[in-house]
């Protein structure tokens, strides 16, 4: 038992950076691992592959979709595009960090000697940051960012464009016009639309809360075939123990009826977190109460979200909430410890676990 909560230990002082982060609200899923490479495509790479979840291709010289892999080089000319419940990020050879969303589609333009090194999206969402002192461009089918260091956003749909900025300056535009976006700016033009329109962004952080890291909080297992719900969900399982959460979403083809309901739509909001589908995981997580509104997986979720979303206060009466409706759950031990860390209580933080690892001692999120 020592070595486990040394372990632990010292996973908690891991966690309660990752604390820190989302505090800060910068919660990320980058990891920036980045061996020896041979026989790279291109030298030197314009940029690298730092993160993959899920489904991404990449495209290059016109030949077949081709799956990419972690820390894979990148080219001028290459394309990329992110499948659904899928996201990316990539590291410029400037430092530059570029996050891809679901269904976006990007390509590394050619560079031009002596000139700003340019990305098309054609489709799809982008969270940039960049502190370069050289220039930036991103071009998109309606609208342009030239940028000057900053953080910003650009979304490309079928008939739009926007770019959302929050800290720094870009100067948005197309053939109609421009508009210089500032800290909390937003321009958007559509096809055919002219110029761009600027807009105050309300809520700048929902833009890109595909970009938040949460973490897993639930060892899900199998246990052995039983109703035809059980056997998808079991599928499903396996597939998420394989480590690929898309494949194991995608066979979770249909929400079951009766009392296996709420327990499913927990199960596969916790999935949709895991991939950064807030927009998805919080109407599965409300259906899941309102179907049972004593489910203590759905309110340890909804601490995970708290903390992560900064809510120090609420994070801790949901994971309390989430212990109170069931003590013998490692998972809501372990959404307490997170929100316990949060608000930097290590000590407490440290007891959370030790009674996960008591309650599920083969648990690999409890050690």
């Amino acid at each position: 038992m020592a070595c486990v909560l040394r372990r632990r230990w010292n996973a908690l002082v891991a966690h309660a950076h990752v604390g820190r982060m989302a505090a800060a609200g910068a919660a990320l899923w980058l990891v920036f691992t980045v061996p020896a490479h041979a026989q790279e495509p291109c030298a030197p790479a314009l940029a690298r592959v730092v993160s993959v979840q899920g489904t991404i291709e990449l495209r290059r010289s016109g030949a077949a979709w081709t799956a990419v892999q972690l820390n894979a080089a990148l080219c001028s000319g290459d394309t990329l595009r992110v499948h659904p419940r899928s996201r990316a990020a990539l590291l410029l050879s400037n430092e530059t960090t570029l996050r891809l969303d679901q269904g976006t589609t990007l390509t590394l333009a050619p560079p031009d000697p002596g000139k700003a090194t340019t990305l098309e999206q054609t489709s799809g969402g982008m969270n940039v940051i960049t502190r370069t002192p050289r220039a930036f461009n991103v071009k998109t089918p309606f609208i342009n960012a030239n940028v000057e260091g900053t953080e910003f956003s650009v979304r490309v749909t079928d008939t739009t464009a926007t770019v959302a900025v929050y800290e720094g300056v870009v100067l948005a535009v197309n053939a109609s016009g421009s508009e210089t976006l500032r800290s909390g700016e937003e321009a958007t033009a559509t096809q055919g639309g002219g110029a761009p329109r600027k807009e105050i962004v309300i809520r700048p952080a929902d833009t890109v809360a595909w970009t938040l890291y949460f973490p897993a909080v639930f060892d899900h297992r199998l246990t052995g075939p039983g109703s035809s719900a059980d056997a998808t969900r079991e599928r499903s399982i396996a597939l998420y123990r394989a480590g690929q959460v898309t494949d194991a979403l995608a066979a979770l083809d249909k929400v079951p009826e009766g009392p296996a309901r709420a327990a499913f739509l927990t199960y596969r909001a916790g999935l949709l977190l895991l991939v950064g589908r807030l927009d998805e995981a919080k109407p599965d997580i409300e259906e899941a109460l309102r179907a049972d509104p004593r489910n203590s997986d759905a309110h340890a979720l909804l601490a995970v979200v708290a903390v992560v979303e900064n809510d120090k206060d609420k994070a801790r009466e949901l994971a309390r909430r989430a212990v109170e409706l069931d003590p013998a759950s490692p998972g809501a031990r372990i959404a307490l410890s997170y929100a316990q860390q949060a608000r930097f209580d290590i000590e407490q933080a440290l007891a959370s676990v030790v009674e996960a690892v008591r309650l599920a001692p083969s648990s690999a999120l409890a050690q």
